[in-house]
């Protein structure tokens, strides 16, 4: 068993939120800009990425971002907007 995988948390034990601001933070995106997307505040964002480090055993944005969890790959989808007619 190699050193790194022992305090690796599982994604499983991530809350749909969560999953969904890690495939962001893949796509290179900023917290403003995945704050601006799941309609938070740039603050939300940090607070969930510090619960996400904590929860997996990483220590920043670049070693989730190149973790290759399977688990986390699923179609996202960017809500719907709120466009107001007539």
């Amino acid at each position: 068993m190699s050193t790194n995988s022992v305090n690796l948390g599982s994604p499983r034990e991530l809350s749909h939120r969560e999953r969904q601001i890690v495939m962001l933070l893949r796509e290179a995106k900023a917290n403003k800009e995945i704050a601006a997307e799941l309609r938070l505040t740039a603050g939300t964002v940090k607070e969930y990425l510090h619960h996400i480090f904590r929860k997996l055993g990483v220590k920043n944005r670049t070693e989730l971002a190149l973790r290759p969890d399977e688990q986390l790959i699923y179609e996202y989808r960017p809500p719907a907007s709120r466009e107001i007619c007539c």
